[in-house]
């Protein structure tokens, strides 16, 4: 089963000090490369100054469960252009400022939610995905 579990607008920038930070809707995560093991989401309760705006457009938050094609976790994707989605894996839920959990990893795969449901839904004989909104 694919479930939304938020959707909304996004904003890539990069700071003066060449810092990564998403926004989702008015939350800003900086987002860390650390080599070999990827990438971390840290939650941050503070307004940055954009040097640079990299990127912006909607995004959205899959959870999935049991869809033969899709990993079993949490799926961020970013509109990249017009129905073009960059998805992600969060292998935990978003951090949340004040809260004990802070960060998540971030993880860039194929697995692009939206293209799959649209496939399953425009194709005539393929069987349907079930989704739902909370």
């Amino acid at each position: 089963m694919v479930s939304i579990e938020r959707v909304g607008h996004y904003k890539l920038i990069e700071t003066k000090r060449h810092i990564k930070i998403l926004y989702l809707d008015d939350q800003a995560y900086a987002w860390l490369e650390l080599g070999d093991i990827g990438g971390i989401l840290v939650a941050s309760g503070r307004k940055h100054q954009p040097a640079f705006v990299l990127s912006a457009g909607d995004y959205r938050i899959y959870n999935i469960k049991n869809v033969a094609q899709l990993a079993d976790l949490p799926h961020l994707e970013l509109e990249v252009d017009d129905n073009e989605w960059q998805s992600y894996l969060l292998p935990s839920k978003l951090p949340e400022p004040g809260k004990r959990h802070l960060r998540v990893r971030i993880i860039p795969t194929r697995e692009t939610v939206t293209d799959i449901i649209h496939r399953t839904l425009t194709a005539p004989a393929a069987p349907r995905l079930l989704l739902a909104t909370q």
